[in-house]
């Protein structure tokens, strides 16, 4: 049955197991962060900047005064800018410490499954070991158990052939 069971691959036991499957896959292994920016990242390259002015021109007292104020503004708005990429890019340092303790976690996780999958197999194999070594002896002890009922009969059938 064996050899049918190779030849057509079938089988009493059922498919086997997927030991070897896994969900390691490069482009997701490398794409570490979902708004992160990689060399594949459409960049913003141009970026919104004041007006220029294209020639020389004047002004007014009021249209100087307007752009002086306006100046003024965007710069405490600028200051307010970069503030806010500064507290993003400490969040974003304090992500990857998270994330790199996480990655840390994950792989003791994983060494430990792994040992204690192979603790397991050690003991299934010891198991088996021992079924097939009760296997032999109860296969022996049968066998023995046999062969001493045989003699025994022997034995009565000789002492009692002659009481009758």
């Amino acid at each position: 049955m064996g050899l049918y069971n190779s030849i057509t691959k079938a089988s009493t036991r059922g498919e086997v197991r997927h030991y070897d499957s896994h969900g390691t896959i490069t482009d997701k292994v490398l794409d570490g962060s979902s708004d992160g920016i990689t060399p594949s990242t459409d960049f913003q390259w141009q970026v919104n900047a004041p007006t220029r002015i294209a020639t020389p021109t004047t002004a007014t007292v009021e249209e100087a005064e307007k752009e002086e104020l306006e100046a003024i503004e965007y710069g405490n708005q600028v200051a307010n800018g970069v503030r806010v990429m500064k507290a993003r890019a400490k969040k974003v340092r304090e992500h990857v410490k998270l994330v790199l303790e996480h990655r840390n976690y994950s792989g003791v996780v994983v060494k430990a499954t792994t040992t204690i999958s192979a603790a397991n197999k050690g003991l299934a194999d010891k198991i088996q070991d021992a079924r097939k070594a009760l296997a032999g002896m109860g296969h022996n002890l049968d066998n023995k158990i046999q062969t001493t009922d045989h003699e025994v009969e022997k034995i009565k059938a000789r002492y009692n052939q002659g009481r009758k």
